[in-house]
């Protein structure tokens, strides 16, 4: 659900330059058809020790670029972004790792482990568990769904 949200979020960083002890530069790209980010409200959150607001006049469409005057950043601090419009109303949330790439977002649902049918093909989903339940049932050769 999160990845159909962030497809059509009207704010996306393109490009994060962020070095420990440094401001952070982002380059964005502003997704809104008439809004100038200007309008909007960037907030952001340096692992709950600091906050901040930037500001941006960005025109609909256009990239630019953001600074966040975050002071005091280490490798591995992880600086939150959250845009929210006029009304207040959230409409993107980007995180930016000091030091590093953002984390890895994690694997869509029904991926993990899975069963070999008996022609050798992995069937994606089936059988896979997480903290010891099964997500989905496994089918048997019959077709029918194996019990837990």
């Amino acid at each position: 659900m999160a990845g159909m949200k962030n497809a059509y979020t009207p704010f996306r960083v393109l490009k994060a330059e962020a070095e420990p002890g440094r401001p952070i530069a982002l380059t964005v790209q502003n997704r809104f058809n008439f809004t100038d980010l200007g309008d909007v409200r960037i907030a952001w959150d340096l692992n709950g020790r600091a906050k901040g607001a930037a500001m941006a006049k960005l025109a609909p469409h256009a990239t630019g670029v953001v600074v966040i005057q975050a002071s005091g950043t280490k490798p591995g601090d992880r600086v939150t972004l959250v845009v929210t419009d006029r009304r207040g109303v959230e409409v993107a949330r980007e995180v930016v790792v000091v030091g590093g790439a953002a984390p890895a977002a994690p694997e869509p649902w029904g991926r993990g482990r899975c069963r070999r049918s008996p022609g050798g093909a992995c069937r994606r989903g089936e059988g896979a568990r997480a903290g010891g339940r099964r997500l989905m049932p496994a089918a048997t050769p019959d077709g029918a769904a194996a019990e837990s």
